[in-house]
């Protein structure tokens, strides 16, 4: 039991690297908030922000990995792009058919989507509906969001 626990905590972090954000982007570049939140949103121009500026947080952003975050952009512009899809059966070949088309859809066009069955469920917490409409959390208490597949 003892050698299963010590394991178990080595092993627990492993493979996780820590997200990037805008404000370690600006800590590592040397350059304001500001500026790195500019460059990488594609406002450059509109601030006169130079092209040497541009390039050096563009390179850091894409050495270490940045991706926005899609929950504190919806938190500060109040839309967060996301569709909720209820489908009675996806095992259904209609439904399924159905639903993989406005997946590719909201996909071509930024959205994000949460698909549901129509039963109520303990996982939903109630009708799907209700569930989309509420923004229900997980079990972390994190909106359960799923990017889709690129």
């Amino acid at each position: 039991m003892e050698k299963l626990l010590i394991l178990w905590w080595n092993t627990k972090n492993q493979g996780r690297m820590k997200k990037e954000t805008i404000i370690s982007l600006s800590q590592r570049t040397g350059f304001s908030v500001s500026t790195v939140s500019r460059v990488l949103s594609g406002q450059a121009a509109d601030y006169r922000i130079s092209a040497k500026t541009i390039a050096l947080i563009e390179s850091e952003a894409k050495r270490c990995g940045y991706t926005p975050s899609l929950l504190a952009k919806g938190l500060r512009t109040n839309r967060t792009h996301t569709i909720g899809l209820v489908v009675p059966c996806i095992g259904n070949p209609y439904f399924a058919m159905i639903a993989s088309v406005v997946t590719a859809e909201a996909k071509r066009l930024g959205y994000h989507h949460r698909r549901f069955g129509r039963k109520r469920s303990r996982r939903t917490g109630g009708h799907p509906v209700a569930a989309v409409a509420q923004g229900r959390r997980n079990h972390r208490g994190a909106v359960r969001q799923r990017p889709l597949a690129a």
